[in-house]
């Protein structure tokens, strides 16, 4: 499976290789007086480790212990829609349980986007970012269609595989043409979906006006320069000089990275910080028709309190109560007035220690990668930056770009554009950073809509409503871009309906339980 992924990107591997799950349970189901269930789990535990491991290896680089947890702990959470539909087909019907899998994956994934464990970049429909041409109709299914995409069609190649191979008694030689043969029925689903995807690709015209962005790439390093306080003022000259060699009269937006003033603002006296008023002068001297945004350390403080408010809130070194921080992005222009907005999907383990009112106690154990650390607190709702002129942009932040849902959002509260704002070079040059880039164009094609991205170290970007790539920076290299991309107040079907998909699926896999219960209870009789 991990050949499959950006940026080796061997797609038609992750069409076939998932059909190991099917086989490995078909023949362990056939053992007589074993422990099936222990048996399919050590199996399928080993396969889903050989896919984390050498797909995300690369997080070790900001913690070993962590990457270690994080692949173990998710090949096992990967585990459990396989062993359920183990059961259910032991219970119930092959077909039924076949099905099931297909249920219970799309469940699993759903909810492994939702909760605050969450971790959804092996989600299968991610394996064809590397593709955008083959998968124009994730505007219509988002990126839970590529899932079943892919599952069906390991299904399928599990049956070819069952009934040529494994299976050649005459009963199954008999019966098995009763439907379409398994590898007609593959190329069908395999052929079909690109064939619509091309037609789409290659007859798509930008949608809406244009507007002129410059992008910057300060290329600070976030394990020494970025967070050392005697380096914060060069950093933002470094970058005001960056956004002046390319910007004029024609320009409407500037964009900087994730964290770009690393020094946390206290929100409440943000008019006397001198980094974010350095910005407005800038703007005011030279370009007074530019909105610039930008990501920032923010601070808020909570006064006339004795106890934290909130979950995340935490003490002052004096013991006095309290502050929260976060992870923001701000648009600044002239009219000094301060448009805000608080990273909401948070890193588990790095920038919040899931359910912090449970595990409060264990929030100082979170990594620190500089700058702010500890759980940090974030908004509820998707915040849209809007301009003067009604334009209004989605301001992403960082892991943030790796959720459908969650950035149409942004879009159905008025975002005309997505800006991603982001620091990859905890990193390194590892595939990381670029599997972070390419997931970004499936947002470009769910919602139809351009995005310009910012990202300290690499690789920043302009990504039209295809999903193409366009002017990419060179890794740990500093650089500008400038582009035109184009703003829009069309709405897709996935940006209307969202993960339907998925949320189906939680459905029929609640309803295949449910009738594994009851056949289970009615052979006990």
């Amino acid at each position: 499976m991990w050949l499959s992924w950006p940026p080796i990107a061997i797609f038609p591997l992750a069409c076939v290789a998932f059909s190991v799950i099917f086989i490995l349970e078909h023949v362990i189901s056939k053992r007589q007086n074993s422990n099936t269930n222990a048996a399919l789990f050590f199996y399928v535990y080993i396969f889903f480790i050989a896919w984390n491991a050498p797909t995300t290896w690369w997080i070790y680089y900001s913690t070993l212990p962590g990457a270690i947890a994080a692949n173990m702990l998710n090949a096992l959470l990967m585990s459990i829609p396989v062993l359920l539909f183990h059961v259910v087909k032991k219970r119930t019907t092959e077909a039924t349980g076949y099905f099931s899998l297909i249920a219970f994956w799309l469940s699993f994934e759903h909810i492994h986007h939702q909760w605050e464990f969450t971790w959804p970049w092996l989600s299968l429909g991610n394996v064809f970012s590397y593709y955008p041409s083959l998968i124009q109709w994730y505007e219509y299914t988002g990126m839970f269609g590529g899932t079943l995409w892919i599952l069906l069609l390991n299904l399928l190649f599990f049956l070819w595989i069952k009934h040529t191979f494994i299976e050649k008694s005459s009963e199954t030689k008999k019966s098995r043409y009763k439907l379409p043969h398994p590898l007609i029925s593959y190329l069908l689903i395999f052929v079909i979906p690109i064939g619509i995807s091309f037609a789409i690709y290659y007859n798509y015209e930008e949608k809406g006006y244009p507007v002129d962005i410059v992008v910057v790439q300060p290329n600070v390093d976030p394990y020494g320069e970025k967070f050392i306080e005697e380096t914060v003022d060069e950093q933002l000259e470094r970058m005001l000089s960056l956004a002046d060699s390319l910007s004029d009269e024609n320009t409407d937006y500037i964009v900087f990275p994730e964290t770009a003033l690393p020094r946390g603002v206290w929100l409440d006296q943000i008019e006397n910080d001198k980094h974010v008023n350095r910005i407005y002068d800038f703007l005011e001297q030279k370009y007074p028709h530019i909105s610039l945004v930008t990501g920032i350390s923010a601070y808020i403080r909570y006064t006339d309190v004795t106890e934290p408010p909130t979950p995340t809130a935490r003490r002052y070194r004096s013991g006095d109560c309290c502050y929260d921080a976060f992870n923001s992005a701000v648009q600044l222009d002239t009219s000094r007035v301060l448009q805000l907005y608080h990273k909401s999907k948070l890193v588990p383990g790095v920038e919040r220690m899931p359910y912090p009112g449970i595990f409060k106690f264990l929030a100082p154990l979170t990594i620190d990668l500089g700058g702010i650390s500890g759980s940090l607190g974030r908004q509820d709702y998707r915040g849209v930056f809007f301009t003067e002129d009604n334009k209004g942009i989605a301001p992403v932040i960082c892991y943030e770009s790796v959720y459908g849902e969650h950035v149409a959002e942004y879009i159905n509260n008025g975002a005309n554009a997505i800006f991603i704002v982001t620091n990859d070079g905890w990193w390194d040059d590892t595939p990381g950073y670029k599997q972070h880039l390419y997931f970004s164009s499936l947002r470009a094609i769910e919602g139809r809509k351009s995005i310009a991205r910012s990202a300290n170290t690499g690789i920043s970007a302009f990504i039209n409503q295809r999903g193409d790539i366009l002017q990419p920076t060179e890794f740990w290299e500093p650089a500008v871009i400038r582009g035109v991309i184009y703003f829009n107040d069309y709405k897709t079907f996935y940006i209307r309906y969202g993960d339907y998909i998925s949320r189906l699926a939680i459905l029929l896999s609640i309803m295949s339980l449910l009738f594994a219960f009851v056949k289970g209870k009615t052979k006990r009789f």
